[in-house]
């Protein structure tokens, strides 16, 4: 069962993504609710600005200390492939969720209450998205240092038991 799950988990992320954002759509949910909406997305925006220069940063990371045991063993599991993808994917996202509330706070609300709220709960649902993706990645970053560390320590058990 959780192999299935782990197969289709883009599919699970994008169908809770759709359910939050259908239910945002037929909430009444307006923009004058939320107190200091432009200061709560450039909130975000920020976020995911860092989140693309962390993508940034692991390239260079992965670039200019080549010669790092701990890269070298992330290379040879082609784990930094891994995290770069997701981190590659992560960055797109962000820059898409960095655009677009510009499409909602430029319309006057009087005028197109409607396209107001498609657009709301379309960002609803990509900001979903985006943190149950980045819920994803910290997932997986925390299972490689684990296994990095579980190594690690069986590495000096040995180097240890060589010593004595």
């Amino acid at each position: 069962m959780l192999s299935k799950i782990r197969k289709y988990k883009g599919y699970l992320f994008l169908i809770i993504s759709l359910i939050v954002s259908f239910y945002a759509f037929h909430s009444q949910l307006q923009l004058c609710v939320i107190h200091n909406y432009v200061e709560f997305v450039s909130s975000i925006q920020n976020v995911l600005i860092f989140i693309s220069g962390v993508l940034v940063a692991a390239f260079g990371i992965t670039s200019f200390f080549a010669t790092n045991r701990f890269i070298k063993k992330l290379k040879s599991l082609n784990v930094d492939l891994l995290i770069i993808e997701r981190l590659f994917d992560l960055s797109l996202l962000s820059f898409i969720l960095t655009i677009f509330p510009s499409f909602f706070l430029a319309q006057e609300p009087s005028s197109t209450n409607d396209i107001l709220r498609v657009t709301l709960s379309i960002f609803i649902g990509l900001l979903m998205f985006f943190v149950l993706s980045l819920c994803d990645l910290i997932k997986a970053f925390r299972k490689i240092l684990k296994i990095t560390i579980d190594s690690e320590k069986e590495r000096r058990k040995m180097t240890e038991n060589d010593d004595i």
